[in-house]
């Protein structure tokens, strides 16, 4: 069973223009300026609510280059216990 949801990336990952899809028009300034609200809304939240996981962790950043998507998700992966290899989605 999967308990963890890891994703990495650049900006479409982080939600990076999710807020100019029509679903969204009302969205007040502090929506626009709050970046927990891009992650909510981005594709990684979705996708952990389809498996079920338990926790989704969003480690993208907008413009993070491939070498920080690499050493990020690395450093992620090696800081697992290893009892959470087999539970954790990356």
């Amino acid at each position: 069973m999967i308990k963890k949801l890891y994703a990495n990336g650049c900006s479409w990952t982080w939600g990076n223009g999710v807020h100019e899809d029509p679903r969204f028009k009302g969205l007040t300034q502090s929506q626009r300026l709050n970046q927990t609200w891009y992650h909510l809304h981005a594709w990684p939240q979705y996708l952990g609510e389809f498996v079920g996981v338990q926790k989704i962790i969003n480690d993208a950043i907008g413009g993070g280059s491939n070498a920080r998507i690499v050493r990020t998700t690395l450093d992620f992966i090696y800081s697992l216990k290893p009892e959470e290899y087999a539970t954790t989605l990356v």
